[in-house]
């Protein structure tokens, strides 16, 4: 047995998929849960928005910051100071006295959820080369359902038991994922001796020398700023137009299930059209279903139950993108 096998043996992908989840999902709990926590503080819906952006803030800034310590440090002692770091975080936002409070904890959150990226990169050194795209996508779908289902656990735990409780449920995960990853996965050495400063200015060299990393880079930007958008505002819609809830409005990450569904369909076209023409097709889908969603909603009336249905077909196409 090779040494990369005997680490996926002791460090089961199905786990770091799963570590992934846990992750990632602690970014969009608040999404469904804005206009309860506006209600609690007697915030705007302006005001209240910014607890999403905050979040949304810290992850960038842990990407940045954090993520380039997996090319310095030790990784499994990395990411069990930074499960560790979230849980502490997600409490602070349940018991967040005021909503300035609650916009730091949001940071907070943001910046150490980029644990998932930590976490992501070590899939293909758990397994031998020729499986190394099956192991990405094993702890990719766990990404994925991490952030379908973060909202409708959130929605629907918040209509019961209030919003603080999702972000106490959420800080007892992370919790246990601290003793977990040191029982289940092995140490990971840094694969060369760096500095940090040397890992942050190869960033930067990346940057100036990669033309297509930054084409990706604002293609990516603007999707997820569209995605932001549809999300932070849902919660507001369902209630002022429809009486609707967080527990709804959570459920709408099912809709996300799409997604999931077209990607393996997105990489195949990618094969044959190239990922250009793939990029292309599912901006124009994002931008015609924000069009239709707005055209439909004009048309009919509140009380309907087709407004509801207009907003759907905006949420898969980004999730799908």
């Amino acid at each position: 047995m090779t040494k990369t096998s005997s680490a996926a043996s002791r460090a089961p992908l199905p786990f770091l998929g799963l570590a992934c989840a846990v992750g990632v999902s602690t970014m969009y709990y608040n999404q469904p849960l804005l206009l309860e926590m506006g209600h609690t503080y007697r915030a705007t819906a302006g005001h209240t928005g910014f607890v999403a952006v905050a979040t949304q803030v810290g992850y960038a800034l842990g990407l940045l910051l954090f993520v380039p310590l997996g090319d310095v440090l030790e990784r499994r002692s990395l990411m069990m100071k930074m499960y560790g770091a979230v849980t502490l975080a997600l409490v602070f936002v349940a018991l967040a006295p005021s909503l300035a409070w609650l916009i730091v904890g949001s940071v907070l959150i943001g910046l150490f959820a980029s644990v998932t990226h930590v976490a992501l990169p070590i899939a293909p050194d758990l397994a031998d080369d020729s499986e190394r795209g099956r192991a990405i996508g094993i702890v990719m779908t766990g990404l994925l359902l991490g952030i379908l289902l973060a909202r409708t656990f959130a929605g629907w735990v918040s209509h019961i038991h209030g919003w603080q409780m999702v972000f106490l449920v959420a800080a007892a995960m992370n919790a246990a994922f601290v003793p977990l990853l040191w029982k289940v996965m092995p140490k990971l050495p840094p694969k060369q001796k760096l500095r940090y400063s040397e890992a942050m200015r190869s960033l930067w060299t990346l940057f100036r020398t990669q033309p297509l990393l930054r084409e990706s880079s604002v293609l990516a930007a603007l999707v997820f700023a569209s995605f932001s958008c549809f999300w932070t505002t849902l919660a507001f819609l369902l209630f002022s137009h429809y009486g609707l809830g967080a527990g709804v409005a959570g459920t709408f990450g099912l809709v996300g299930a799409a997604g999931a569904l077209v990607a393996p369909i997105a990489g195949r076209l990618a094969d044959r059209h190239g990922s250009r023409w793939v990029i292309t097709v599912g901006m124009s889908v994002i931008a015609s279903s924000y069009a239709r969603s707005r055209n439909r909603s004009m048309k009919t009336s509140v009380s309907a139950s087709r407004p509801i249905s207009a907003i759907i077909p905006t949420q898969t196409a980004i999730e799908t993108l």
